[in-house]
């Protein structure tokens, strides 16, 4: 029994191998665009938040600095570290007018080791 082989003709092949060429190299060529493209977006997108975040801290400090160097020198005197009750509650004037300076902060606390807790709010 004779087995016939079909036989293709040279410029199927040539063909074949053009079509699989251009099909390998536009794959590699897309995957490697894609893959500069993230990098660069990823890149884009952390500089841009690290300047939003740069930005919104410089903002904050701008707006609530004041009373924050304000209630740290408070915090370190004498009467906020006070045991003493009476003591702390002279305070309470103090902190009034903190508030009445610093429209934008809505209230004062301090907690105490002992479980204690001054507040005031507006």
């Amino acid at each position: 029994m004779n087995v016939k082989r079909a036989t293709l003709s040279i410029h199927v092949y040539l063909t074949t191998v053009i079509i699989l060429v251009v099909v390998l190299t536009s794959g590699i060529q897309i995957w490697l665009t894609n893959k500069g493209l993230s990098e660069l977006i990823l890149e884009a997108n952390a500089k841009l938040f690290n300047r939003i975040a740069i930005e919104t801290q410089l903002q904050l400090n701008k707006h609530y600095g004041t009373a924050f160097t304000a209630i740290g020198a408070f915090t370190k005197s004498y009467a906020v570290n006070s045991p003493d009750i009476e003591v702390r509650e002279k305070l309470i004037p103090q902190l009034a007018q903190l508030l009445n300076e610093f429209p934008h902060v809505t209230s004062y606390s301090f907690y105490y080791p002992s479980g204690d807790l001054l507040s005031i709010a507006r």
